[in-house]
C-alpha cells in the first residue's frame, strides 16, 4: 500500500512540473498584438512564448519546456511618470527585438535573447 501511494505522489509531481506557467489558447504565431483588439496574450516565435501576463505590466520569455528566459516588469523598470494608464497596448516582434508600447505613447525595444529593455521615448 506505501509503495502504491509513493507511485502516486511521484506520478503527481511529474504530471505538476509538465504544466506550462501560460495559457497555450492565449497565444498566436502572429508577430505582433494589439491588446485593445484581442485577448490573447502570447506570441510564440522561434520556440520561444513571449507572454504578457494579466495585469499588462510584465513579459515572461518562456522556453519551450516552460523555463523562464528573462522576465521584464514595467511597473519596476519604468518609474517615470507616463500619461494614460500603466500596461502595455501593444508589442511586435521584429528580428531579434520585441517593440513595446507602454501606457499611452512610451516606446520601449527588449532584446529577445537577454532581455535587456532599451526605452525609445514617447511622442
Amino acid at each position: 500500500m506505501k509503495n502504491i501511494l509513493l507511485f502516486l505522489v511521484l506520478l503527481g509531481n511529474i504530471l505538476v512540473q509538465d504544466k506550462l506557467p501560460y495559457d497555450v489558447t492565449k497565444l498566436t504565431t502572429k508577430k505582433e498584438l494589439n491588446f485593445y483588439q484581442t485577448d490573447k496574450r502570447g506570441i510564440k516565435y522561434k520556440d520561444v512564448v513571449y507572454y504578457v501576463e494579466n495585469d499588462l505590466n510584465v513579459i515572461t520569455a518562456y522556453q519551450q519546456s516552460g523555463k523562464v528566459k528573462w522576465k521584464v516588469n514595467f511597473t519596476e523598470k519604468f518609474t517615470s511618470e507616463v500619461i494614460g494608464e500603466r500596461k502595455i497596448r501593444y508589442i511586435n516582434i521584429d528580428k531579434d527585438k520585441l517593440h513595446v508600447t507602454y501606457a499611452k505613447h512610451d516606446y520601449f525595444e527588449i532584446d529577445l535573447k537577454t532581455g535587456k529593455l532599451f526605452y525609445w521615448g514617447s511622442d
